[in-house]
């Protein structure tokens, strides 16, 4: 019997080419998927603005691999990141064709620490980023 592959196999994901493969498009396809921020214009009135998940990315480390991947670099934080988007694409798979839950109500436990008045004052609906 042949083994693929080194290292502990019994968690995680075995990276043969095809799946380093597939992961490399999901990253590209998130990458470039656009996501809708708010900011505000030059009146200071927050406007809608659609950008790719690409500028939303604060490691600069991370976007430097991502620009300089090849197949003969050793580049951990890129490897990283498509082992996450394998976790993601496995998690939409698993909650079906309707995705997540749109309208889910944060209001049905009232002891839900969400629910305190620091965070309705401090992050309300217009300051998160929507995914």
């Amino acid at each position: 019997m042949t083994k693929i592959g080194y290292g502990n196999t019994s968690k995680g994901i075995r990276a043969t080419v095809p799946i380093q493969s597939y992961g490399r498009r999901c990253l590209r396809d998130w990458l470039l998927k656009p996501v809708t921020i708010i900011e505000k214009n030059s009146e200071g009135e927050p406007t809608e603005v659609s950008v790719p998940n690409l500028t939303t990315i604060k490691s600069r480390a991370l976007l430097q691999e991502l620009i300089l991947w090849n197949n003969d670099l050793n580049t951990d934080r890129h490897d990283a990141m498509i082992m996450a988007m394998l976790g993601r694409e496995s998690q939409l798979i698993l909650a079906g064709e309707d995705g997540f839950s749109e309208d889910y109500d944060r209001n049905i436990d009232s002891d839900y620490l969400g629910n305190d008045q620091f965070f309705k004052d401090n992050y309300n609906d217009e300051k998160l980023i929507e995914d």
